[in-house]
């Protein structure tokens, strides 16, 4: 299933991704009535059927260290939702190794994750989403977390700030189902571009333990 659908992103006419793909939604300050519909226009900033985008992630443990992956990511947005694949390409430990969201609007949505090691796809069941995620501290939510259907959790503007040069709104998101592994969210979205810069994880005891 892995291969087909990457297949398939890969094939697609990536000069189609124009100009149109890089503009915010022109109304978004003028739309941002209350925190869900910020988080919504957040979200659905990028008015395009298909992104491609290519980009490092730099994981940085408590000692100090830091470790460098490298990443590819294809979205491809239909009337059923968004699938997102991620395919690493370092270090060559997790070289090969695909990950994949289908977006379910209003429902957990569905992940798989291909492995070369193992020669197989296999499917992240509901209750992994804590499990890590490639050998990191992130887990399998986390890796979701910033495209989250906005329906999963109820939105509260908790304040406005900056965060270096950008302003931002600042929203607590709740998770709806009681069995997520977070407690809440604090987002930072741009108050005039949409993008979220800053996501605070808060575990089931209130206790912020991750920041993406």
């Amino acid at each position: 299933m892995l291969g087909g659908l990457y297949a398939e992103v890969v094939m697609m006419n990536i000069q189609k991704i124009t100009g149109a793909a890089l503009f915010f939604l022109a109304a978004f300050s003028a739309a941002a009535q209350n925190a869900e519909e910020i988080v919504r226009a957040s979200r659905n900033r990028i008015e395009a059927d298909t992104t491609y985008a290519r980009s490092s992630m730099v994981l940085k443990a408590k000692n100090g260290s830091e470790t460098r992956r490298v990443i590819e990511q294809f979205t491809k947005s239909g009337p059923g939702g968004d699938r997102v694949m991620i395919v690493f390409h370092e270090p060559r430990s997790v070289a090969g190794t695909r990950f994949l969201t289908i977006e379910n609007p209003g429902a957990e949505d569905d992940r798989w994750i291909f492995q070369p090691a193992r020669g197989r796809e296999q499917r992240i069941a509901q209750g992994d989403g804590s499990k890590s995620f490639v050998g990191t501290d992130f887990s399998n939510d986390d890796i979701s977390s910033a495209n989250r259907d906005a329906g999963l959790d109820t939105h509260t503007l908790v304040r406005e700030e900056s965060l270096g040069e950008n302003p931002c709104y600042v929203i607590q998101s709740v998770p709806k189902d009681s069995s997520y592994q977070y407690s809440k969210m604090i987002q930072c979205i741009d108050k005039n571009t949409g993008v979220c810069h800053k996501i605070d994880l808060y575990d089931r005891k209130n206790a912020l333990v991750k920041s993406l």
